[in-house]
């Protein structure tokens, strides 16, 4: 059956001139620099950080949370014939529709309401061109989703992608750009939960070239007017923000789970390193970065999965340390607003619990439970959430909306 990866957004402002923005090209006195976080010297953090400050409080998130459900709710699928990505809003969410869901072939980008599907795309005459519909986000006036292209033969570890956007105004679905368009080959997994992420000029996405008998992590670009893609950094986990990207870079050599050791800033063609892990060699990998409006969340995994993940959370300018979360799944999948941060532990069948967390009031919520499915996705502008509801291991998915409530 066709899947998708529920999406994570990560639009936001970052630069100089934005809503509480202040990091047009950072300086390192502009980042809050200190050798060491406080909470890394009083054993809190099993890491220590430089580049940023980083004093706030751990918070242990399964003995925080509070059980909540969602008001206004509705649902759909368990039927394989709609598969959500992230919501819109309260009412509409992007996904993909079938007609006929035993087709791997059949389905298309749509927007999937409580009263009815809209399918955003036509699907090709020829199956062996046909391109699967994704993980994606945007709100109700844009989005940009990526799609995999489905053949006969199958292509372990192969990722021949594919960049589209639908923009409300137009009506209109347009292609940005494919992976024959970076290298002009097949291109490889990049590592972990990666979607496609833009701001008002770009699209942004990672993806993994072949180097000679290796691979390297490299973050692509593609014009929302359509001019073309291209590599503008090595590194994965690209967060959009007002004129630029922020990124993880600096690929760990060695250990499990492959990450990164350092979190940048690209803009105006200048790359600039916010944050590193310390010190070198750490078993400590970053692996997630998102972003929105005034604040910006960095995860971090280790080699020993027991010992869970760490999320950081500060503002757009990486001066002032919100909180650290720290949950027992070792990796994390994460969705944002100015309001929320909604994560879960994606494809993982242990530590299945979806979280919310407050990012004003430093409160948590547990949302529920999804073995396999744990992707929750909150809209960009409300909040708004779509979760995957877990029915058991022989049922198919089925999805539940509706918003956060008021504390």
């Amino acid at each position: 059956m066709a899947t998708a990866v529920l999406a994570t957004c990560c639009a936001s402002a970052l630069l100089s001139g934005c809503s509480g923005g202040s990091v047009g090209s950072p300086e390192k006195e502009t980042a809050g620099i200190v050798d060491e976080t406080a909470s890394y010297e009083d054993g809190l953090l099993p890491f220590g950080i430089e580049g940023v400050v980083s004093d706030a409080p751990v918070i242990e998130v399964a003995d925080s949370a509070e059980e909540t459900f969602l008001e206004d709710a509705w649902s759909f699928g368990g039927d394989y014939s709609d598969i959500g990505s992230f919501p819109l809003d309260g009412n509409t969410v992007f996904g993909s529709h079938s007609d006929d869901a035993d087709d791997v072939a059949s389905y298309a980008a749509a927007l999937l309401k409580e009263d009815g599907v809209e399918t955003l795309e036509q699907l090709p005459d020829d199956p062996l061109r046909y391109y699967e519909p994704q993980d994606g986000s945007g709100n109700a006036d844009r989005v940009v989703w990526r799609s995999s292209l489905v053949g006969e033969t199958a292509q372990m570890f192969a990722d021949d992608w594919r960049l589209q956007v639908w923009d409300a105004e137009r009506g209109e679905v347009r292609t940005l750009g494919t992976s024959q368009d970076i290298d002009g080959r097949t291109t490889f997994q990049a590592y972990g939960d990666v979607v496609p992420t833009m701001n008002e000029e770009d699209v942004y996405f990672s993806t993994a070239m072949q180097d000679g008998d290796a691979w390297r992590a490299v973050v692509v670009s593609c014009e929302l007017s359509g001019s073309g893609c291209g590599i503008v950094a090595e590194g994965g986990y690209p967060a959009a923000v007002d004129g630029g990207v922020l990124f993880a870079k600096r690929a760990a050599e060695d250990g499990e789970p492959l990450g990164f050791s350092e979190v940048s800033l690209l803009a105006a063609g200048e790359e600039t390193t916010l944050l590193s892990i310390v010190p070198d060699g750490s078993s400590w990998r970053v692996s997630g970065v998102w972003a929105h409006g005034d604040k910006c969340a960095v995860a971090f995994s280790s080699d020993e999965s027991t010992a869970g993940s760490y999320i950081g959370v500060w503002d757009d300018s990486f001066a002032t340390s919100v909180a650290w979360l720290h949950v027992e799944a070792p990796t994390v999948v994460a969705s944002m607003n100015e309001e929320w941060l909604v994560w879960g532990s994606g494809s993982q069948t242990e530590h299945a619990e979806m979280y919310a967390f407050d990012l004003n009031e430093d409160r948590i919520a547990l949302l529920g439970v999804a073995p396999g499915y744990s992707r929750p996705a909150i809209a960009q502008d409300s909040n708004a959430v779509l979760l995957p509801v877990y029915g058991g291991p022989s049922d198919p998915v089925r999805f539940e909306v509706g918003m956060l409530p008021s504390f």
